[in-house]
């Protein structure tokens, strides 16, 4: 599989990605943010600008430096919020008038692995702009050719950072004054290439204002479109006296979640909280929870009311409950929909719209029914982080949640790994039951974690093939893949976007249903008995 991928750049450093491949990138996101002319500029402005931010992988210096070489090389001005989670360079984008933006990080990937999440305009990244990019990448380097040393605000020569694969490979553009003041967020250039600045005072000062708009326990808030009511201020009511365990794998969140949660009258114990890209506390992906056990443990130990880890850039946050026990995704969203006070929407042309809830379609029909229930209306998109965020803006739902860990909320319009912490703390503090009563409170049938077929690509489609026959008569979705709607569960089939493989999920209403489903897996596809 090559290191463009449906929703972002991923690859092993110093073997699928370098910094000339970096450079490369940043030429063909800068070719097309100048090509669609697509900026959103004060008047007075040199060129169009994109925001650049890294998470602290021990590669993505070079990387990141490669990147804006690159992006300078087309004549794009860049605004450098420096080192933070991706929630944060998210907060940046929002309120910068920019163009577009690239993240550098590797998410939850391993530490040797990185990469880059891409938005072009105001919208999240389509598989089509994914196509263009590499395209022009392969384009680049097929006609790439030395160039005169960089420009002012540029790769300067001896710049040790941008690594020798970008050297020399096309000129920057000498800089010319540009003067232009990125509204919100205070970035500025002079009469360089470049602008820095720090944004993480503002980005934690975001979560305490959207905090106050949760609909947990004050009766409606601003947690979905239209809601009203009286929500508390900060910490008047809700996460004020609770006690979490906080864990942020030595990633991207350390400092600023013990900040934003304390901010809110959370008392925080800190877990690998010193920042090492290496991730010597843990893996970076805590959706594995066999990474959790210090967690765990810390959260059984000290009594603390729940635990929450994050993954290595942060848009991800994994709970545990106050009896040491992980939590999975898909029932933590389905107590965030059922613990909220969301209101009714209004729609533009006047109607008065029940809260919309965006979910993956891999999750389990508890999400469905916890909606329902909440009296909401249920969405199904395509698993995938811009999938779920794209169907989450353009519905204008109230909130929307991934089985990774990814949650949407519309208070901050789009994903957080700590303000879904923040949420969390919020709910418990408001309904003063515990974590795990609430958990349990949920009923989840019988359902597989995902199962993974190792198959070539070109055996990938006949198996898909044989598994939607077995649809006939019932409900089929084509979102991503196969879904299959029993009467007594469902099935889903997909082809990884990260490996030669096959997918599935079974979900059954009990254990002879999930047999019955099984077998008629493997009866079709007898290649599924590795596996079922």
């Amino acid at each position: 599989m090559g290191i463009y991928k449906d929703c972002d750049i991923r690859g092993r450093y110093g073997f699928e990605l370098g910094t000339e491949e970096a450079f490369l990138i940043g030429r063909a996101v800068g070719s097309i943010i100048v090509g669609r002319r697509c900026a959103r500029l004060p008047s007075h402005a040199g060129g169009p600008y994109v925001i650049v931010g890294g998470d602290l992988r021990p590669s993505t210096g070079a990387l990141k430096e490669a990147l804006m070489d690159g992006l300078n090389a087309e004549g794009v001005y860049v605004a450098d919020v420096g080192t933070l989670p991706t929630p944060a360079f998210y907060h940046a984008l929002g309120g910068s008038g920019a163009s577009g933006g690239v993240m550098v990080t590797a998410s939850h990937s391993p530490p040797d692995h990185n990469g880059f999440k891409v938005t072009l305009g105001e919208g999240p990244i389509t598989v089509g702009d994914m196509g263009e990019i590499e395209a022009k990448v392969g384009s680049l380097r097929a006609g790439a050719r030395p160039g005169p040393a960089a420009g002012p605000g540029g790769r300067r020569e001896g710049d040790a950072a941008a690594g020798a694969g970008a050297a020399g490979m096309a000129a920057t553009p000498t800089a010319t004054p540009c003067g232009a003041r990125v509204r919100g967020n205070g970035l500025s250039f002079g009469t360089g290439m470049r602008a820095r600045a720090d944004v993480r005072g503002s980005y934690v000062a975001s979560l305490a204002d959207a905090y106050a708009g949760l609909p947990f326990g004050g009766g409606g808030g601003a947690g979905g479109p239209g809601a009203a009511g009286d929500a508390p201020r900060v910490g008047a009511l809700g996460a004020a006296g609770l006690t979490a365990a906080v864990d942020c794998g030595n990633g991207a969140m350390c400092g600023l979640a013990a900040e934003a949660l304390s901010l809110v009258g959370v008392r925080v114990l800190e877990l690998f909280g010193e920042p090492d890209g290496r991730f010597p506390g843990r893996g970076p992906n805590p959706t594995d929870h066999s990474c959790l056990g210090a967690l765990c443990a810390m959260v059984a130990e000290r009594g603390a009311d729940f635990g929450v880890a994050f993954d290595g850039d942060g848009d991800r946050a994994v709970f545990v409950d106050d009896m040491g026990r992980p939590v999975d995704g898909e029932r933590a969203f389905a107590l965030m929909v059922k613990g909220g006070r969301w209101g009714r929407g209004d729609r533009s042309d006047g109607a008065s719209a029940a809260p919309r809830f965006v979910y993956d379609l891999k999750s389990s029909s508890a999400v469905r029914r916890a909606i329902e229930e909440a009296g909401g209306v249920p969405l199904m998109a395509r698993s995938g982080h811009t999938f779920i965020k794209r169907a989450f803006l353009e519905s204008g739902a109230a909130m929307a949640g991934e089985i990774s860990g990814h949650f949407f909320f519309f208070g901050i319009g789009g994903d957080d790994g700590l303000f879904a912490a923040m949420a969390m703390a919020k709910l418990l503090g408001c309904t003063g039951g515990t974590l795990s009563s609430m958990l349990d409170a949920i009923a989840m049938p019988p359902i597989t974690p995902d199962l993974r077929l190792d198959c070539a690509p070109e055996g990938q489609d006949g198996i898909l093939r044989a598994i939607e026959a077995l649809g006939e008569g019932h409900t089929v979705t084509r979102l991503d893949g196969v879904r299959i709607e029993f009467p007594d569960g469902w099935v889903l089939a997909r082809k990884s976007v990260t490996a030669s493989q096959i997918t599935l999920r079974v979900e059954a209403a009990d254990g002879a249903s999930m047999d019955r489903i099984r077998r008629l897996l493997t009866d079709a596809v007898p290649e599924t008995r590795s596996i079922l």
